[in-house]
C-alpha cells in the first residue's frame, strides 16, 4: 500500500495532465460531431428557406400557365403536375422548418433552449400565416383533374397578388437563418480551436514533464551507479551476486580480479569458476550448497555449518598460494530468494599464522 501510495504520489500531476489530456482529446472529438450535425441541419435549413422562395415563384408560373390554358381549352396535364409538384414541395420545405423549430436543431445561438429564437419563429409564423390563404385556393385546384375556370381565376389572382410578398417573407427568413448559421459556425470554430490549443499545451506539459522526471531519473541512477561503483572499487573484499541460473551477475568489486588472479566476466558461470579452483568432490558438495541455499524455505544463516568453501586454496604462476573464504548470503524478492550475495575473504595471512604457530 505504501508503494502504490508512493508511486501515485511521484506520479500523481503527471497521471492526472494524462488523464486530461484524454478528457480534451475526447470533447474535441465529441465537439466536432457535434459541430458536424450542427453544419448539416444548418445547411438543410438554409436549402429549406431558399425552396420556399423558388417554389412560390414556381407555383405561382404553373398557375398563370392553367390559367391561359383553361382560358384556350388547352389540356393542362403539365400544369397540373407542376402545382401538385410545386405545392408539395414548399408544404415540405416549410414542414421541415417547423420541425427544426421545434426540435431544437435550429440555426440559432449555441446552448439555445427551446428550438429557434424568437425574431426566427416570428419570420417564420409569419411566412406561414401569409401562406395559409394560397394554399387555401391551391388545394381545390389539385383536387380534380379538370379545375373550372373560376376556381383557376381566383387562384391564380390570388398568387400574383400575395406572391411578391412571399418571397419577400421567405428571403428575410433565408437571410436571417444564413446570418445566424454563419455565426453558430463561428463561435463553434472558436470554441473548437481553443479546446485543440489547451489539449496542445497540456500535452507539450505532459512531454516536459515526463522529460523532466526522465532527467531526475537518470541524475539519480547515475548517482546511484557512482555510489555503488565507488564502494565496489574501495572495499577488499570480493563482491558479486550469483543468480538463480548460476551466472555471475554483472557488478563486482574490482579487488575480485587479484583474488582470482584473472579478470571475472558478468555472466560466467559460478560453477565453472569453482571448478578451477576446488576438487570435484569439494565442487558436488558446493553445489549441493548452493542448490540449498536457493531453497525458499531455508535461512542461509542455519546453513553456515555445510559451507565448504573455506580455506580455499587458490595459486597462479605470478605468486604464491591464496586462501579465500567465501560467504553467502540470500537476497530475496517477495519472499523468494532472486539471488545469492557471495563475499569473498582472502584469509592467507591468518592461514600462514595459524599453521606457523601449529608448528
Amino acid at each position: 500500500n505504501r508503494q502504490a501510495y508512493g508511486w501515485s504520489g511521484k506520479y500523481r500531476d503527471l497521471v492526472i495532465a494524462i488523464g486530461l489530456f484524454l478528457v480534451l482529446d475526447l470533447g474535441v472529438l465529441g465537439f466536432t460531431v457535434y459541430t458536424s450535425r450542427q453544419i448539416e441541419s444548418d445547411t438543410a435549413q438554409l436549402n429549406a428557406g431558399g425552396d420556399l422562395r423558388m417554389y412560390s415563384q414556381q407555383l405561382t408560373k404553373a398557375l398563370l400557365t392553367l390559367q391561359g390554358e383553361t382560358a384556350a381549352g388547352l389540356p393542362n396535364q403539365t400544369s397540373m403536375a407542376q402545382i401538385a409538384e410545386s405545392h408539395e414541395a414548399f408544404r415540405a420545405a416549410l414542414l421541415r422548418l417547423k420541425q427544426a423549430a421545434a426540435s431544437g436543431h435550429w440555426a440559432g445561438g449555441l446552448g439555445e433552449q427551446g428550438g429557434a429564437d424568437a425574431e426566427t419563429r416570428e419570420l417564420l409564423h409569419k411566412v406561414e400565416a401569409y401562406w395559409e390563404p394560397m394554399d387555401e385556393v391551391v388545394a381545390p385546384l389539385r383536387a380534380t383533374p379538370d379545375p373550372s375556370a373560376e376556381h383557376v381565376e381566383i387562384a391564380a389572382t390570388k398568387f400574383v397578388a400575395r406572391n411578391l410578398r412571399l418571397m419577400y417573407l421567405a428571403d428575410d427568413l433565408s437571410q436571417h437563418l444564413e446570418t445566424t448559421a454563419i455565426s453558430r459556425a463561428s463561435l463553434l470554430r472558436r470554441i473548437q480551436f481553443t479546446a485543440i490549443v489547451l489539449a496542445l499545451l497540456n500535452f507539450v506539459f505532459i512531454v516536459l514533464k515526463f522529460v523532466r522526471r526522465l532527467r531526475e531519473s537518470d541524475r539519480a541512477a547515475e548517482a546511484a551507479r557512482q555510489e555503488v561503483a565507488q564502494i565496489l572499487d574501495t572495499v577488499h573484499e570480493g563482491l558479486f551476486l550469483v543468480t538463480r541460473d548460476g551466472h555471475i551477475g554483472g557488478q563486482h568489486s574490482a579487488s575480485l580480479d587479484a583474488l582470482f588472479g584473472r579478470p571475472l566476466r558478468p555472466g560466467e558461470s559460478f560453477r565453472e569458476l569453482l571448478r578451477t579452483l576446488v576438487s570435484p568432490e569439494e565442487l558436488e558438495t558446493a553445489r549441493q550448497y548452493i542448490d540449498l541455499l536457493f531453497n525458499d524455505k531455508i535461512k542461509a544463516s542455519l546453513m553456515e555449518q555445510l559451507n565448504h568453501l573455506k580455506e580455499v586454496e587458490v595459486t597462479s604462476p605470478q605468486r604464491h598460494s591464496m586462501y579465500l573464504d567465501f560467504e553467502f548470503e540470500q537476497v530475496r524478492e517477495a519472499g523468494k530468494v532472486s539471488a545469492l550475495l557471495v563475499t569473498v575473504f582472502d584469509i592467507s595471512d591468518r592461514v600462514r599464522l595459524s599453521r606457523a604457530l601449529a608448528g
